[in-house]
């Protein structure tokens, strides 16, 4: 059995609220794929974002987890503990951020993991998760995908902030266990709040 429940509050909250109840013992890492645009249009190479996460994996060129988990190095393409647009770096990355970080901290509660902020429009989102992890994808995969309306999306229209737990977590023994059974039931909570 498989639940998500998805609410609007009073607060320009968006709550998602995931429950899995597995019939036997299986792999479960759920997670939201939405892309935002704080301006609207354009790219988001000019948003900020900040990140509450000193570490991060590291992945093959097929853009899978190879079990290392990194440190941030200050200043460095990976580090946006201080803040920092998305296109600062971005050159100096394989076509763009498709990366698992780690959150700080994290303990199962809710807590923020990231802020997401536009200063052209005054927009922002803070993120907060249950979940131990939160993947940035700038959209490098968009150039010629139709969206809504017959509207076509180029590369880094977009960008998502995907709370997971550890990607391919099964193949790695020191990632977090992620095998959920009718035992064991999957329950955990995102929330993107958004300020004008």
């Amino acid at each position: 059995m498989f639940r998500i429940a998805c609410t609007l509050t009073s607060s320009n909250e968006i709550m998602l609220d995931y429950t899995a109840v597995p019939s036997q013992s299986t792999p479960v890492n759920l997670t939201n794929h939405t892309y935002f645009n704080l301006s609207g249009s354009g790219t988001v190479l000019n948003h900020e974002l900040k990140l509450d996460c000193s570490s991060f994996l590291e992945t093959d060129v097929s853009l899978c987890p190879t079990g290392k988990i990194l440190n941030v190095t200050e200043n460095s393409v990976y580090d946006f503990t201080s803040g920092k647009t998305l296109g600062k770096n971005i050159g100096d990355t394989m076509g763009g951020y498709d990366t698992p970080y780690i959150i700080d901290g994290y303990d199962g509660t809710l807590r923020r993991c990231a802020v997401l902020s536009d200063s052209l429009s005054g927009r922002r989102i803070n993120v907060f998760t249950t979940l131990p992890a939160v993947q940035v994808y700038t959209g490098n995969f968009l150039e010629g995908v139709t969206g809504k309306n017959g509207r076509t999306y180029k590369k880094y229209e977009g960008v998502c902030l995907e709370t997971e737990g550890f990607p391919d977590a099964p193949n790695h023994k020191n990632f977090p266990d992620c095998i959920y059974s009718p035992e064991r039931v999957y329950h955990e909570k995102t929330v993107y709040q958004f300020l004008f």
